[in-house]
């Protein structure tokens, strides 16, 4: 019962890291994609 309510709590945490990763990635692709655009 309690190992189940951890693994759920563990794969949320997991989750959001990746999503923040994630997120990170994304706006640095933006940043670039805009600095190339610029340089056109």
């Amino acid at each position: 019962m309690v190992f189940e309510k951890a693994k759920g709590v563990i794969r949320k945490v997991t989750l959001e890291l990746v999503y923040e990763v994630v997120d990170e990635r994304t706006k640095e692709i933006i940043r670039r994609i805009e600095e190339l655009e610029r340089k056109r």
